[in-house]
């Protein structure tokens, strides 16, 4: 058992140490309370820096996103500036090419009526050229024919005249010797008959000048003769030659060989790596 003495000791040992307790207990709520407030205040801060943080990031993905918007924006217009660009390129090319091919077509075209005209000029002048040297020889046999014939009727008519000739001189000759007969039987009579004297010899000499006159008659009718036989003579060769001459000018022009047109160049189409079917 303990004294009162004892007991107030321990009553004011358990008092000052309720107290100091207390204190103790105080002094770790304000430290707790303080931890608590330096933590709520790093947490602020800590969420502040976060928050500012995250709005730099916000920024900095906007500032990405825009970027990336005005770039892609950028390559979208590009892209479709190539695209116009390239219908564009290609709207020419097809203009260009169809320009080439009407081109080529109007130069195939005109090649080949030029030759087509060639073709039907060469045509047409070796057809007359053809015609005129049939004419030419035709009209040359014709000649020949009739020269051959002209030739045959002056050898005629040369034969005529000296057949004509031949019966005058045939003529004159038979007429000299009946002249000459009856100039002898004239002067046989004369002296036959018994006269004599100067007389008998002029009536011989009458006998032979009547003779003479009869004969020189005959000759000048066979020098007449034989000056018109000259005559026909000269003049059926005149006509003869007259007649020929225009036989021969009658003879068509001996055509040449013709001159005949070229045919055109073939046309160099327009474009580069094409193939001409016309060279």
């Amino acid at each position: 058992m303990c004294g009162p003495v004892t007991a107030g000791l321990i009553i004011g040992g358990i008092a000052t140490a309720a107290s100091v307790g207390f204190g103790v207990v105080s002094a770790v709520q304000s430290s707790n309370q303080a931890a608590a407030q330096n933590r709520l205040a790093i947490n602020a801060q800590r969420a502040q820096a976060d928050a500012a943080f995250r709005q730099q990031q916000f920024s900095q993905q906007q500032a990405q996103l825009q970027q990336q918007n005005t770039a892609d924006q950028r390559r979208l217009q590009l892209q479709q500036q190539l695209r116009q660009q390239n219908q564009a390129l290609k709207s020419q090319q097809q203009q260009t090419e169809l320009s080439r091919q009407q081109s080529n077509a109007q130069l195939i075209q005109t090649f080949q009526q030029q030759k087509s005209t060639v073709i039907n000029q060469r045509a047409q002048i070796l057809a007359q050229n053809e015609i005129d040297r049939l004419a030419f020889q035709q009209s040359k046999e014709e000649a020949q024919e009739q020269i051959k014939l002209n030739n045959q009727g002056t050898s005629r008519a040369f034969i005529a005249e000296q057949a004509k000739l031949n019966e005058v001189r045939k003529k004159a000759l038979f007429e000299q010797q009946n002249i000459l007969a009856k100039a002898i039987g004239t002067k046989g009579s004369i002296l036959a008959s018994g006269q004599s004297g100067q007389s008998i010899g002029l009536l011989v000499a009458d006998v032979d000048r009547q003779a003479g006159f009869a004969e020189a008659q005959e000759l000048a009718t066979l020098d007449s003769a034989r000056d018109q036989a000259v005559i026909a003579l000269d003049t059926a060769y005149l006509q003869n030659e007259s007649a020929n001459n225009q036989a021969i000018s009658s003879i068509n022009y001996n055509p040449p060989n013709p001159y005949l047109p070229k045919p055109p160049e073939a046309p160099q189409l327009v474009g580069l790596g094409i193939s001409n079917p016309y060279i």
